[in-house]
């Protein structure tokens, strides 16, 4: 995390700040869960998406938890939290540094850190569509028992896709591929789909898919866990 951060403050310094408007964005939600793969089962789940616009800098932190039992057995068992740090030096250009933990238990993940640099490019942006493209380098820690523990280097290949229906009515994809650089076969892919509606005030409804997919799973696991989820979002 400290090489991270180091790289991250040593590319943005010598940049020239432009100027920005300071602002705080946060997204939070409760949502019923359907999942299938490694665990198939109807729970809940709790997320939360908090921004921070600091001139040319925005501060992002990100969790998500979806967890049921049924019979003292785990049919879900999901956590995903992310800090993330984004210095912005052109309308187009950015540079960022970012730590992930997760875990899966149904998935045979015990535990999984990232730490991660990069560089991110505005391809497209439209009235209403925006489109965009980041690569870096990302370290990576992981335990998938009975499989030995792994510290490796890894490729991170990202896109994103926002599209504004109109106000607050929004729609999100995000991509990401991650090969491990010792072993190609040993890649992870990433997807996350969300279409938000407001229904009154800062409330809405917000419908999520996402998909793990990990080609070289332990083994007796599947190579690809899914989530649906549909609920309730607040929005401040």
């Amino acid at each position: 995390m400290y090489r991270t951060l180091l790289l991250l403050v040593a590319v943005a310094l010598p940049l020239q700040a432009q100027q920005s408007t300071d602002s705080t964005h946060f997204t939070g939600d409760v949502r019923f869960v359907s999942s299938a793969g490694n665990a198939s089962a109807s729970t809940l789940a709790l997320g939360d998406n908090f921004d921070r616009l600091l001139g040319s800098w925005i501060f992002s932190q990100d969790f998500r938890m979806i967890y049921g039992r049924s019979s003292g057995r785990d049919l879900a068992n999901f956590y995903h939290a992310a800090l993330r740090a984004k210095y912005g030096f052109s309308h187009e250009a950015n540079v960022f540094g970012y730590g992930a933990w997760e875990r899966n238990t149904p998935a045979g993940l015990a535990r999984r850190f990232e730490e991660g640099v990069g560089v991110g490019y505005t391809v497209l942006e439209l009235t209403r569509d925006k489109v965009g493209l980041e690569a870096g380098p990302t370290w990576v820690q992981e335990r998938r028992p009975p499989l030995p523990n792994r510290h490796f280097t890894a490729g991170r290949v990202a896109g994103t896709y926002d599209h504004v229906f109109q106000e607050r009515t929004t729609f999100q994809q995000i991509f990401e591929f991650l090969p491990d650089m010792s072993r190609l076969a040993n890649y992870q892919i990433n997807s996350h789909s969300t279409l938000a509606v407001p229904v009154s005030g800062i409330v809405g409804l917000a419908v999520s898919y996402d998909v793990r997919y990990v080609n070289e799973p332990p083994a007796g696991r599947y190579k690809a866990d899914r989530f649906f989820a549909a609920g309730l979002q607040l929005t401040q």
